[in-house]
């Protein structure tokens, strides 16, 4: 390529960075004490998203993650 490698590199680093920070999220709503790792708790009579670690994705199901 006639501009080296740093497109390439420009091209794939905001990947990466996505990555790990979608890695952090996962362990941190594993992990939590809260919704023990759901991601959703029991509010009255329905399912709604974690609010200890954000209920980041939906362990349970993606229709209550939705609802909530």
């Amino acid at each position: 390529p006639a501009f080296g490698p740093l497109p390439s590199a420009a091209g794939v680093t905001p990947f990466v960075v996505a990555g790990v920070e979608f890695s952090k999220r996962i362990i941190e709503q594993k992990k939590c004490e809260i919704c023990g790792g759901s991601g959703l708790v029991m509010k009255e009579d329905l399912y709604v998203r974690c609010q200890g670690c954000g209920g980041f994705l939906p362990w349970q199901s993606w229709r209550r993650f939705f609802k909530g």
